[in-house]
């Protein structure tokens, strides 16, 4: 049995938000964080999962359950879903 892979509610806000195609800075405004620490949090993402870029991380995201194909939001968090 493959180990489950377990994530922070922060990781899968990033997730999330990056799945629906916002940029940095649109994730840092959401998330009421600087653009940096918005950034940071995408990197550590890449690197614990072995990830080049958004495209690599948000397929990962999908292929390991972490989120949900067709459900928004692909998590259980529906406070993100706010109008900007």
């Amino acid at each position: 049995m493959a180990p489950s892979i377990t994530v922070s509610d922060r990781d899968l806000d990033i997730l999330t938000l990056l799945a629906a195609g916002f940029s940095t800075e649109r994730i840092a405004r959401h998330l009421y964080v600087s653009k940096p620490t918005a950034a940071e949090h995408c990197c550590k993402l890449f690197a614990r999962f072995g990830c080049k870029n958004r495209t690599e991380l948000v397929a990962y995201a999908y292929a390991h359950g972490l989120l949900e194909t067709g459900v928004w939001p692909p998590h259980a968090h529906s406070a993100l879903v706010r109008h900007e």
